[in-house]
This record gives structure tokens, sequence and C-alpha cells, in this order.
């Protein structure tokens, strides 16, 4: 159960759709499109794009760069800007540092972290060790009994 909704119930549509998020590691963004379209994926709402650029610390003006031409720490924070924008229940952060150097993927776990709340479960797939020092229970699949 999230937020009162019992995701067992929903048809899997709905649930990939309105209850779940994903970040990648290598970011799933296309590539030789603006920042603005792969918002619009999402949410076409440029005021809403505006807000969710602010809320990941990135300026305003990339909204018409394209992907490739962005850093690695940029262009992770545009996956988690588009993140924001589609507001899921659940968020599965597959290895989101593993691209970034030490400063941006502390700065990238801060962010994703401070997503996690009482209507927002943040799970991180990673190995990276400094994410394990952040987050409230770390789960070894290797110590796992079936």
């Amino acid at each position: 159960m999230a937020d009162d909704i019992n995701i067992w119930k929903m048809s899997e549509q709905k649930y990939f759709r309105e209850t779940l998020g994903y970040i990648f590691q290598n970011y799933a963004l296309i590539e030789d499109q603006t920042v603005s379209y792969n918002l619009g994926l999402v949410n076409k709402n440029r005021e809403q794009q505006l807000e969710v650029l602010s809320a990941v610390h990135l300026p305003v003006d990339l909204l018409n760069r394209k992907i490739f031409e962005l850093s690695g720490g940029q262009a992770q924070r545009i996956a988690i800007a588009r993140l924001l924008l589609k507001k899921p229940k659940i968020i599965l952060a597959d290895e989101p540092t593993g691209a970034l150097d030490a400063e941006t993927g502390q700065e990238i776990i801060d962010l994703l972290l401070s997503l996690s709340n009482d209507e927002t479960y943040v799970i991180f797939a990673t190995h990276d060790p400094n994410v394990y020092q952040c987050v409230d229970e770390v789960i070894h699949i290797s110590d796992l009994r079936y």
C-alpha cells in the first residue's frame, strides 16, 4: 500500500503510469532533443517545467539545450526534474550516481532523499557505499534467502 492505494488491485498500465517512477544510470532521456521536449513528455506546462528546474538547481536557460550538450550531472538532474513532474508515489533509482563524480553524486543522493516523505518512497539499487550511509535501511540482495 502506498498512500492508502492498494497497488495490487491496480491495472499494470495505471500502476506504471501513475504510481511508479524510474531514474536510470543512463538517464533515459532523448539525447537529440531539448530539455523542454524531454520534460514535456510528462508535462508540457512551461511554468511547471521552470519550477522543477529550479528545484533541481538548474538554470532555466537549459530548457532549449539538447541533452547531449549537458554534463552527466545536469542530465541526471533533468531526469529527476522529469520525475518531479510525474509525481510518483514510488521512485526506483537504478545506480543514480554510477556515472557521476563524488560531489555530484552526493548532490543527487541528497536531492532524491529530499523527495522521500510520508507520501513518496525512494528505493535505491546501487553499489555506492555513500548511499548506504544516507538511507534508512540497506538490504543486501546476496543476503536474501528464498
